[in-house]
Protein backbone atom coordinates (compact mmCIF):
# COMPACT_ATOMS: atom_id res chain seq x y z
CA UNK A 1 0.00 0.00 0.00
CA UNK A 2 1.31 3.68 -0.83
CA UNK A 3 2.00 5.70 1.97
CA UNK A 4 0.75 9.23 1.83
CA UNK A 5 4.33 10.70 0.94
CA UNK A 6 4.34 8.20 -2.46
CA UNK A 7 0.33 8.97 -3.28
CA UNK A 8 -0.21 11.32 -6.25
CA UNK A 9 -3.19 12.37 -5.00
CA UNK A 10 -2.32 13.93 -2.01
CA UNK A 11 0.14 16.28 -2.54
CA UNK A 12 1.83 19.54 -0.97
CA UNK A 13 0.00 22.60 -1.93
CA UNK A 14 -3.45 24.27 -0.71
CA UNK A 15 -5.75 22.07 0.91
CA UNK A 16 -7.91 19.85 -0.93
CA UNK A 17 -10.92 19.15 1.57
CA UNK A 18 -10.80 16.92 4.08
CA UNK A 19 -11.79 13.71 2.58
CA UNK A 20 -9.47 14.03 -0.29
CA UNK A 21 -7.10 11.55 1.16
CA UNK A 22 -8.84 10.09 4.35
CA UNK A 23 -11.45 8.24 2.15
CA UNK A 24 -9.12 6.08 0.63
CA UNK A 25 -8.12 4.83 4.12
CA UNK A 26 -11.39 4.68 5.18
CA UNK A 27 -12.01 1.74 2.97
CA UNK A 28 -8.67 -0.12 4.26
CA UNK A 29 -8.93 -3.09 5.57
CA UNK A 30 -8.77 -2.50 9.40
CA UNK A 31 -6.74 -5.24 10.47
CA UNK A 32 -4.05 -3.90 8.41
CA UNK A 33 -1.72 -1.85 10.50
CA UNK A 34 -1.72 1.74 9.03
CA UNK A 35 1.52 2.35 6.92
CA UNK A 36 4.65 4.34 8.81
CA UNK A 37 4.95 8.03 7.80
CA UNK A 38 8.71 9.36 7.35
CA UNK A 39 9.47 12.42 9.64
CA UNK A 40 10.80 15.46 7.96
CA UNK A 41 13.89 16.85 9.97
CA UNK A 42 13.32 19.50 11.17
CA UNK A 43 16.09 22.39 10.00
CA UNK A 44 18.65 23.01 11.85
CA UNK A 45 18.71 25.90 14.26
CA UNK A 46 21.06 29.08 14.17
CA UNK A 47 24.03 28.78 17.11
CA UNK A 48 23.27 31.46 19.60
CA UNK A 49 26.02 32.83 21.39
CA UNK A 50 24.66 32.80 24.87
CA UNK A 51 26.41 35.24 27.77
CA UNK A 52 29.16 33.21 29.75
CA UNK A 53 26.85 33.75 32.69
CA UNK A 54 23.85 32.22 30.99
CA UNK A 55 25.76 28.55 30.26
CA UNK A 56 25.52 25.99 32.54
CA UNK A 57 28.21 24.93 34.96
CA UNK A 58 30.20 28.90 34.25
CA UNK A 59 30.03 31.86 34.83
CA UNK A 60 29.91 34.06 38.64
CA UNK A 61 29.86 30.69 40.64
CA UNK A 62 31.41 30.39 43.50
CA UNK A 63 34.59 28.66 44.17
CA UNK A 64 35.43 25.29 44.89
CA UNK A 65 37.07 24.90 48.37
CA UNK A 66 39.82 22.97 47.08
CA UNK A 67 40.94 26.32 44.87
CA UNK A 68 40.09 28.65 47.97
CA UNK A 69 42.71 26.63 49.80
CA UNK A 70 45.23 26.81 47.09
CA UNK A 71 44.71 30.27 46.46
CA UNK A 72 45.56 30.74 50.44
CA UNK A 73 48.21 28.59 50.23
CA UNK A 74 49.86 30.21 47.57
CA UNK A 75 49.46 33.67 48.70
CA UNK A 76 51.05 32.59 52.65
CA UNK A 77 53.92 31.11 50.54
CA UNK A 78 53.98 34.73 48.69
CA UNK A 79 53.80 36.57 51.58
CA UNK A 80 56.87 34.27 53.56
CA UNK A 81 59.26 34.92 50.37
CA UNK A 82 58.69 38.57 50.66
CA UNK A 83 57.84 39.55 54.34
CA UNK A 84 62.21 39.62 55.01
CA UNK A 85 63.00 41.38 51.17
CA UNK A 86 61.94 44.96 52.02
CA UNK A 87 62.10 47.51 55.14
CA UNK A 88 61.92 45.93 58.77
CA UNK A 89 58.50 46.88 59.99
CA UNK A 90 57.91 49.62 62.16
CA UNK A 91 56.75 49.44 66.06
CA UNK A 92 58.22 45.96 66.59
CA UNK A 93 61.13 45.58 69.00
CA UNK A 94 63.96 44.20 67.08
CA UNK A 95 67.22 43.24 67.68
CA UNK A 96 69.78 45.57 64.88
CA UNK A 97 73.66 44.65 64.16
CA UNK A 98 75.72 46.86 61.71
CA UNK A 99 77.97 44.89 59.43
CA UNK A 100 80.94 47.06 57.85
CA UNK A 101 82.94 45.88 55.36
CA UNK A 102 86.34 47.44 55.64
CA UNK A 103 87.15 49.35 52.24
CA UNK A 104 85.50 49.61 48.89
CA UNK A 105 88.18 47.20 47.27
CA UNK A 106 87.03 44.29 49.55
CA UNK A 107 83.69 44.79 48.67
CA UNK A 108 82.34 42.15 45.62
CA UNK A 109 80.19 43.17 42.83
CA UNK A 110 77.43 41.22 42.96
CA UNK A 111 76.66 42.77 46.65
CA UNK A 112 75.56 46.20 44.83
CA UNK A 113 72.35 44.21 44.64
CA UNK A 114 70.88 43.10 48.00
CA UNK A 115 68.72 40.37 46.49
CA UNK A 116 71.94 38.24 45.94
CA UNK A 117 70.92 37.56 49.56
CA UNK A 118 67.32 36.72 49.51
CA UNK A 119 67.86 33.40 50.92
CA UNK A 120 69.41 34.22 53.64
CA UNK A 121 66.94 36.65 54.48
CA UNK A 122 63.76 33.97 54.15
CA UNK A 123 65.96 30.60 56.05
CA UNK A 124 67.17 33.05 59.09
CA UNK A 125 64.15 35.38 58.85
CA UNK A 126 66.18 38.67 59.13
CA UNK A 127 65.67 41.96 57.85
CA UNK A 128 68.98 42.91 55.55
CA UNK A 129 69.35 47.08 54.13
CA UNK A 130 71.10 49.21 53.59
CA UNK A 131 71.40 53.11 53.49
CA UNK A 132 71.91 55.19 50.47
CA UNK A 133 75.37 56.10 49.54
CA UNK A 134 76.80 53.35 52.14
CA UNK A 135 77.47 50.50 50.14
CA UNK A 136 79.87 49.15 52.79
CA UNK A 137 77.24 48.87 55.68
CA UNK A 138 74.86 46.38 55.81
CA UNK A 139 71.72 46.83 58.85
CA UNK A 140 70.37 43.23 60.06
CA UNK A 141 67.14 43.21 62.15
CA UNK A 142 65.81 39.90 64.07
CA UNK A 143 63.01 38.88 66.34
CA UNK A 144 66.31 36.93 67.84
CA UNK A 145 69.90 37.82 68.83
CA UNK A 146 70.55 33.72 67.85
CA UNK A 147 69.12 33.78 64.09
CA UNK A 148 70.96 37.30 63.96
CA UNK A 149 74.28 35.80 64.41
CA UNK A 150 73.61 32.33 62.26
CA UNK A 151 72.52 35.17 59.13
CA UNK A 152 75.67 37.21 60.20
CA UNK A 153 77.69 34.38 59.78
CA UNK A 154 75.99 33.38 56.58
CA UNK A 155 76.62 36.86 54.73
CA UNK A 156 80.24 36.58 55.63
CA UNK A 157 80.45 33.33 53.97
CA UNK A 158 78.54 34.57 50.88
CA UNK A 159 80.81 37.73 50.70
CA UNK A 160 84.12 35.20 51.00
CA UNK A 161 82.72 32.76 47.64
CA UNK A 162 81.76 36.44 45.52
CA UNK A 163 85.55 37.83 46.10
CA UNK A 164 86.78 34.33 45.22
CA UNK A 165 84.38 33.93 42.26
CA UNK A 166 85.26 37.94 40.96
CA UNK A 167 89.07 37.21 41.04
CA UNK A 168 89.10 34.11 39.69
CA UNK A 169 87.55 34.98 36.45
CA UNK A 170 89.59 37.94 36.35
CA UNK A 171 93.29 36.56 37.07
CA UNK A 172 95.27 34.38 35.93
CA UNK A 173 98.43 32.80 36.80
CA UNK A 174 101.54 31.82 34.78
CA UNK A 175 105.31 30.43 35.03
CA UNK A 176 108.07 31.93 33.16
CA UNK A 177 109.97 28.89 33.91
CA UNK A 178 113.80 27.39 32.50
CA UNK A 179 113.72 24.68 29.81
CA UNK A 180 115.53 22.44 31.85
CA UNK A 181 114.44 22.25 35.39
CA UNK A 182 115.71 19.26 36.69
CA UNK A 183 117.34 20.47 39.94
CA UNK A 184 115.73 23.41 40.07
CA UNK A 185 114.08 24.97 43.37
CA UNK A 186 112.13 27.77 43.83
CA UNK A 187 111.67 28.93 47.80
CA UNK A 188 107.83 30.05 47.72
CA UNK A 189 107.54 32.24 51.28
CA UNK A 190 104.90 34.05 52.72
CA UNK A 191 105.33 37.89 52.22
CA UNK A 192 108.41 37.55 49.87
CA UNK A 193 108.56 37.14 45.88
CA UNK A 194 108.90 33.12 44.80
CA UNK A 195 113.21 33.06 43.92
CA UNK A 196 115.36 30.24 42.13
CA UNK A 197 117.16 28.98 44.67
CA UNK A 198 119.49 26.88 42.32
CA UNK A 199 119.55 27.96 38.87
CA UNK A 200 120.99 26.73 35.98
CA UNK A 201 123.52 27.59 32.93
CA UNK A 202 120.58 29.18 31.34
CA UNK A 203 117.82 29.63 33.57
CA UNK A 204 118.52 33.57 33.50
CA UNK A 205 117.95 33.34 29.45
CA UNK A 206 115.31 36.04 28.91
CA UNK A 207 113.59 33.62 25.93
CA UNK A 208 114.54 30.15 28.17
CA UNK A 209 110.21 29.55 28.68
CA UNK A 210 108.77 31.46 25.29
CA UNK A 211 107.35 28.19 23.21
CA UNK A 212 105.61 27.14 26.57
CA UNK A 213 104.53 30.27 27.20
CA UNK A 214 103.26 30.67 24.21
CA UNK A 215 101.63 27.82 23.90
CA UNK A 216 99.56 28.38 26.95
CA UNK A 217 98.30 32.05 25.87
CA UNK A 218 97.16 30.91 22.64
CA UNK A 219 94.89 28.43 24.63
CA UNK A 220 93.05 30.48 26.66
CA UNK A 221 93.13 33.72 24.55
CA UNK A 222 89.98 33.37 22.34
CA UNK A 223 87.99 32.24 25.62
CA UNK A 224 89.19 35.46 27.63
CA UNK A 225 88.38 38.19 24.61
CA UNK A 226 84.30 37.12 24.69
CA UNK A 227 84.41 38.87 28.01
CA UNK A 228 85.96 41.98 26.79
CA UNK A 229 83.39 42.70 24.21
CA UNK A 230 81.35 43.25 27.19
CA UNK A 231 83.32 46.14 28.83
CA UNK A 232 83.34 49.93 27.31
CA UNK A 233 86.59 51.94 26.93
CA UNK A 234 89.25 49.19 27.35
CA UNK A 235 93.00 49.38 27.64
CA UNK A 236 95.36 47.19 27.74
CA UNK A 237 99.11 46.88 28.62
CA UNK A 238 102.03 45.13 29.90
CA UNK A 239 103.53 46.38 33.56
CA UNK A 240 106.37 44.90 35.49
CA UNK A 241 106.99 44.59 38.96
CA UNK A 242 107.45 41.91 42.13
CA UNK A 243 104.88 39.00 42.47
CA UNK A 244 104.28 38.41 46.14
CA UNK A 245 102.92 35.84 48.44
CA UNK A 246 100.31 36.81 50.51
CA UNK A 247 98.78 33.54 51.50
CA UNK A 248 99.37 29.67 50.92
CA UNK A 249 98.05 26.70 52.02
CA UNK A 250 99.66 24.69 54.57
CA UNK A 251 100.59 21.21 52.99
CA UNK A 252 102.80 23.69 50.63
CA UNK A 253 105.77 23.53 51.33
CA UNK A 254 108.59 26.80 51.25
CA UNK A 255 111.35 24.87 48.73
CA UNK A 256 109.42 23.82 45.42
CA UNK A 257 109.74 22.03 42.23
CA UNK A 258 109.42 23.78 38.95
CA UNK A 259 105.93 20.87 38.68
CA UNK A 260 105.18 22.15 42.44
CA UNK A 261 105.09 25.56 41.72
CA UNK A 262 103.42 25.37 38.73
CA UNK A 263 100.38 23.85 40.72
CA UNK A 264 100.66 26.23 43.41
CA UNK A 265 100.02 28.99 41.02
CA UNK A 266 97.12 26.92 39.32
CA UNK A 267 95.73 26.77 42.85
CA UNK A 268 96.17 30.34 42.92
CA UNK A 269 93.90 30.75 39.70
CA UNK A 270 91.03 28.74 40.86
CA UNK A 271 90.47 30.44 44.70
CA UNK A 272 91.42 33.89 44.03
CA UNK A 273 93.26 36.13 46.58
CA UNK A 274 97.00 35.15 47.87
CA UNK A 275 99.27 36.41 44.84
CA UNK A 276 100.00 40.09 44.33
CA UNK A 277 101.28 42.14 42.01
CA UNK A 278 100.42 45.61 42.45
CA UNK A 279 101.85 47.79 40.08
CA UNK A 280 100.97 50.68 41.57
CA UNK A 281 103.15 50.21 45.12
CA UNK A 282 105.30 47.78 44.14
CA UNK A 283 106.82 50.39 41.51
CA UNK A 284 110.69 50.33 41.17
CA UNK A 285 112.35 52.31 43.80
CA UNK A 286 115.66 53.22 42.41
CA UNK A 287 115.02 55.96 40.41
CA UNK A 288 119.02 56.28 38.94
CA UNK A 289 118.24 52.97 37.34
CA UNK A 290 115.76 54.44 35.22
CA UNK A 291 118.06 56.43 33.46
CA UNK A 292 120.52 53.65 33.02
CA UNK A 293 117.55 51.73 31.51
CA UNK A 294 116.82 54.44 29.24
CA UNK A 295 120.55 54.70 27.97
CA UNK A 296 120.76 50.97 27.46
CA UNK A 297 117.66 50.40 25.00
CA UNK A 298 118.60 53.53 23.13
CA UNK A 299 121.92 51.95 22.93
CA UNK A 300 120.54 48.24 21.86
CA UNK A 301 119.99 47.76 18.39
CA UNK A 302 117.40 44.46 19.19
CA UNK A 303 115.06 47.18 20.85
CA UNK A 304 115.74 50.03 18.56
CA UNK A 305 116.59 50.05 14.69
CA UNK A 306 117.88 53.48 12.78
CA UNK A 307 116.07 56.50 14.53
CA UNK A 308 115.19 56.31 17.98
CA UNK A 309 111.65 58.79 18.07
CA UNK A 310 111.74 59.43 22.02
CA UNK A 311 108.54 61.02 23.17
CA UNK A 312 108.98 63.11 26.45
CA UNK A 313 105.48 63.62 28.29
CA UNK A 314 104.74 65.57 31.48
CA UNK A 315 101.33 65.39 33.14
CA UNK A 316 100.06 65.98 36.71
CA UNK A 317 97.84 64.42 38.93
CA UNK A 318 95.44 64.72 41.99
CA UNK A 319 92.12 63.35 43.35
CA UNK A 320 89.32 65.87 45.11
CA UNK A 321 85.87 64.99 45.66
CA UNK A 322 85.63 61.53 45.13
CA UNK A 323 87.18 62.78 41.35
CA UNK A 324 90.76 62.25 39.42
CA UNK A 325 91.86 65.53 37.69
CA UNK A 326 94.63 64.79 35.31
CA UNK A 327 96.50 67.63 33.34
CA UNK A 328 98.95 67.35 30.55
CA UNK A 329 102.09 70.30 31.24
CA UNK A 330 104.41 71.73 28.28
CA UNK A 331 106.96 74.23 28.95
CA UNK A 332 107.16 77.89 28.44
CA UNK A 333 110.40 79.59 28.76
CA UNK A 334 111.12 76.99 31.78
CA UNK A 335 107.53 77.31 33.46
CA UNK A 336 104.98 74.37 33.39
CA UNK A 337 101.79 75.29 31.17
CA UNK A 338 98.19 73.34 30.97
CA UNK A 339 97.64 72.06 27.28
CA UNK A 340 94.71 70.15 28.49
CA UNK A 341 92.82 68.51 31.85
CA UNK A 342 89.76 66.49 32.40
CA UNK A 343 88.19 64.82 35.18
CA UNK A 344 87.33 61.41 35.60
CA UNK A 345 86.21 58.71 37.56
CA UNK A 346 87.13 55.17 38.11
CA UNK A 347 85.39 52.16 36.97
CA UNK A 348 84.13 49.73 39.09
CA UNK A 349 84.81 46.63 37.80
CA UNK A 350 87.75 44.87 38.37
CA UNK A 351 90.46 44.36 35.66
CA UNK A 352 91.72 41.47 33.72
CA UNK A 353 94.72 40.61 35.18
CA UNK A 354 97.30 37.58 33.68
CA UNK A 355 100.25 37.47 35.88
CA UNK A 356 103.76 35.86 34.69
CA UNK A 357 105.71 34.63 37.38
CA UNK A 358 109.64 34.61 36.49
CA UNK A 359 111.58 32.93 39.51
CA UNK A 360 114.34 32.26 37.81
CA UNK A 361 114.64 36.45 36.62
CA UNK A 362 114.39 39.32 38.95
CA UNK A 363 111.38 40.74 37.42
CA UNK A 364 107.62 39.69 37.05
CA UNK A 365 105.37 41.03 34.68
CA UNK A 366 101.36 41.29 33.85
CA UNK A 367 98.95 41.54 31.05
CA UNK A 368 96.40 44.46 32.71
CA UNK A 369 93.07 45.09 30.67
CA UNK A 370 91.01 47.71 32.43
CA UNK A 371 88.62 49.86 31.78
CA UNK A 372 89.26 53.72 30.89
CA UNK A 373 87.54 55.83 33.50
CA UNK A 374 84.37 57.68 32.68
CA UNK A 375 85.01 61.13 31.82
CA UNK A 376 83.04 63.54 34.10
CA UNK A 377 82.42 67.44 34.75
CA UNK A 378 84.05 69.47 37.13
CA UNK A 379 81.79 69.18 39.95
CA UNK A 380 83.51 71.30 42.21
CA UNK A 381 84.15 73.66 39.10
CA UNK A 382 86.72 75.08 40.81
CA UNK A 383 89.05 71.81 39.80
CA UNK A 384 90.03 72.99 36.46
CA UNK A 385 91.17 76.28 38.02
CA UNK A 386 93.34 75.09 40.66
CA UNK A 387 94.35 72.45 38.37
CA UNK A 388 96.34 75.78 36.37
CA UNK A 389 97.28 77.21 39.49
CA UNK A 390 99.15 74.02 40.68
CA UNK A 391 101.19 73.75 37.25
CA UNK A 392 102.50 77.62 37.37
CA UNK A 393 104.27 76.45 40.73
CA UNK A 394 106.24 74.04 38.83
CA UNK A 395 109.47 74.99 36.43
CA UNK A 396 111.75 72.43 34.54
CA UNK A 397 113.57 72.93 31.53
CA UNK A 398 113.13 70.02 28.47
CA UNK A 399 116.69 69.45 26.58
CA UNK A 400 115.37 70.13 22.98
CA UNK A 401 118.11 67.92 22.12
CA UNK A 402 115.79 65.02 23.53
CA UNK A 403 113.44 64.80 20.89
CA UNK A 404 114.35 62.43 17.93
CA UNK A 405 117.90 62.27 18.76
CA UNK A 406 120.08 59.52 16.99
CA UNK A 407 121.51 56.78 19.69
CA UNK A 408 125.37 56.60 19.47
CA UNK A 409 127.86 54.21 21.09
CA UNK A 410 130.81 56.18 22.42
CA UNK A 411 131.07 56.09 26.24
CA UNK A 412 131.16 59.71 26.96
CA UNK A 413 127.38 59.30 24.99
CA UNK A 414 126.22 56.63 27.12
CA UNK A 415 126.75 58.77 30.37
CA UNK A 416 125.21 61.54 29.01
CA UNK A 417 122.22 59.28 27.70
CA UNK A 418 121.82 58.71 31.14
CA UNK A 419 121.18 61.69 32.20
CA UNK A 420 117.96 61.30 30.30
CA UNK A 421 114.85 62.37 32.97
CA UNK A 422 114.72 66.66 33.49
CA UNK A 423 111.81 66.50 36.61
CA UNK A 424 110.10 69.77 36.92
CA UNK A 425 110.38 70.90 40.65
CA UNK A 426 107.71 72.38 42.66
CA UNK A 427 108.57 76.08 43.52
CA UNK A 428 105.54 77.73 45.95
CA UNK A 429 101.86 76.61 46.76
CA UNK A 430 99.21 78.11 45.08
CA UNK A 431 97.10 80.75 46.27
CA UNK A 432 93.09 79.96 46.71
CA UNK A 433 90.88 76.87 47.53
CA UNK A 434 90.17 74.15 47.00
CA UNK A 435 94.16 73.07 47.28
CA UNK A 436 93.29 72.22 51.23
CA UNK A 437 91.26 68.97 50.02
CA UNK A 438 93.46 67.39 47.50
CA UNK A 439 95.04 64.37 47.67
CA UNK A 440 97.38 61.58 46.16
CA UNK A 441 99.47 64.26 44.27
CA UNK A 442 101.74 62.52 41.62
CA UNK A 443 104.14 64.67 38.78
CA UNK A 444 104.85 62.52 35.98
CA UNK A 445 107.60 62.52 33.68
CA UNK A 446 107.67 59.89 30.59
CA UNK A 447 109.19 58.54 27.63
CA UNK A 448 107.76 56.45 24.92
CA UNK A 449 110.14 55.24 21.95
CA UNK A 450 109.08 52.35 19.53
CA UNK A 451 110.25 48.91 19.68
CA UNK A 452 111.90 47.68 16.19
CA UNK A 453 109.43 48.53 13.38
CA UNK A 454 106.93 47.22 15.06
CA UNK A 455 103.05 48.74 16.85
CA UNK A 456 104.60 48.13 20.14
CA UNK A 457 106.11 51.22 22.29
CA UNK A 458 107.96 50.63 25.12
CA UNK A 459 106.84 53.61 27.95
CA UNK A 460 109.76 54.84 30.70
CA UNK A 461 108.25 57.09 33.57
CA UNK A 462 109.46 59.00 36.67
CA UNK A 463 106.92 59.71 39.44
CA UNK A 464 107.08 61.99 42.19
CA UNK A 465 104.46 61.60 45.09
CA UNK A 466 103.09 63.82 47.26
CA UNK A 467 100.45 62.92 49.93
CA UNK A 468 98.44 66.02 49.43
CA UNK A 469 99.30 69.11 47.72
CA UNK A 470 103.32 69.50 47.97
CA UNK A 471 104.41 71.76 50.78
CA UNK A 472 108.46 71.06 49.80
CA UNK A 473 110.29 70.79 47.12
CA UNK A 474 111.47 67.29 47.76
CA UNK A 475 108.45 64.91 47.30
CA UNK A 476 107.40 62.21 49.67
CA UNK A 477 108.89 59.52 47.46
CA UNK A 478 109.93 58.74 43.80
CA UNK A 479 109.40 55.83 41.82
CA UNK A 480 109.99 54.60 38.19
CA UNK A 481 108.04 52.06 35.48
CA UNK A 482 107.88 50.71 32.76
CA UNK A 483 105.08 49.18 30.40
CA UNK A 484 104.65 47.81 27.44
CA UNK A 485 101.84 48.61 25.12
CA UNK A 486 100.53 48.32 21.21
CA UNK A 487 99.91 51.32 19.44
CA UNK A 488 96.58 50.00 18.23
CA UNK A 489 95.46 48.51 21.19
CA UNK A 490 92.89 50.68 22.31
CA UNK A 491 91.31 51.41 18.90
CA UNK A 492 90.95 47.03 18.40
CA UNK A 493 89.38 47.20 22.13
CA UNK A 494 86.85 49.99 21.48
CA UNK A 495 85.94 48.90 18.48
CA UNK A 496 85.49 45.11 19.08
CA UNK A 497 82.46 43.99 18.50
CA UNK A 498 82.76 40.03 18.98
CA UNK A 499 78.75 38.73 18.99
CA UNK A 500 78.17 34.75 18.49
CA UNK A 501 80.78 33.77 15.75
CA UNK A 502 84.11 32.65 16.06
CA UNK A 503 85.29 35.05 13.23
CA UNK A 504 84.83 38.20 15.47
CA UNK A 505 87.48 36.37 18.05
CA UNK A 506 89.80 35.76 15.21
CA UNK A 507 89.22 39.35 13.72
CA UNK A 508 89.77 40.80 17.47
CA UNK A 509 93.20 39.06 18.05
CA UNK A 510 94.89 39.52 14.50
CA UNK A 511 94.29 42.91 15.01
CA UNK A 512 95.64 43.16 18.46
CA UNK A 513 98.44 40.90 17.98
CA UNK A 514 99.35 41.55 13.57
CA UNK A 515 101.38 39.92 11.10
CA UNK A 516 102.19 36.68 9.25
CA UNK A 517 101.68 33.52 10.74
CA UNK A 518 99.37 31.83 13.27
CA UNK A 519 98.30 33.16 16.45
CA UNK A 520 101.28 31.25 17.71
CA UNK A 521 103.78 32.62 15.77
CA UNK A 522 102.62 36.63 16.09
CA UNK A 523 102.39 35.78 19.39
CA UNK A 524 105.88 34.67 19.60
CA UNK A 525 107.17 37.83 17.92
CA UNK A 526 105.65 39.92 20.71
CA UNK A 527 106.68 37.94 23.41
CA UNK A 528 110.47 38.44 22.58
CA UNK A 529 109.37 42.21 22.84
CA UNK A 530 108.65 41.40 26.59
CA UNK A 531 111.16 39.13 27.24
CA UNK A 532 113.93 41.92 25.87
CA UNK A 533 112.43 44.54 27.92
CA UNK A 534 112.71 42.29 30.98
CA UNK A 535 115.76 41.10 30.67
CA UNK A 536 116.79 44.74 30.32
CA UNK A 537 115.07 46.20 33.44
CA UNK A 538 117.05 43.56 35.04
CA UNK A 539 120.85 44.50 33.55
CA UNK A 540 120.18 47.58 34.75
CA UNK A 541 119.55 46.63 38.17
CA UNK A 542 122.34 44.78 38.32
Amino acid sequence: MASRANNPNCRSGPSRGRGDCHGEAATRDKTTPPPKQSRSKNPRRPHIHRPLKDRFGCGDTMESAQRMVDIQRRNAKHLSQTEYCGAPPLGQNLVQLRLVIPGDHLMPKALGDLGVLDDIRREHQVWITRERGSETFLDLCSKNSKSLHVALNAINGRIHHMRLSEESLTVQYFTQLPKENAGVAIKFEIGKRPVVESTTDNARDAEYGLSRLVAHFATILPSAVKSLAALPALKMQINFGYLKVLAKRKSVGNRLSCEEFESALGSYSSRGRGLSIDNENNRFPNVDVANIFVSSILNNDEIVQNKANVALKHLVQFDADKQTVTADLWEEDGVAKVASSRCTETESHPPLDWIVSAPAMDVDWTMRVSSHPNYTGDKNDKLLDATTKLAQSFTFKINAEMHNRQPKRSGEVAKEDMQRFQLPKWQALPRGDPTHVLSSFQLTSLFRLQYRDTPYEIETSITQHWARVPLSPEPDRLSWSVSVRGIHWEEALHECRIGESSSGEENLLRRLWPGEGSLEERLGGFLKCVFQVQNSIVTAQS
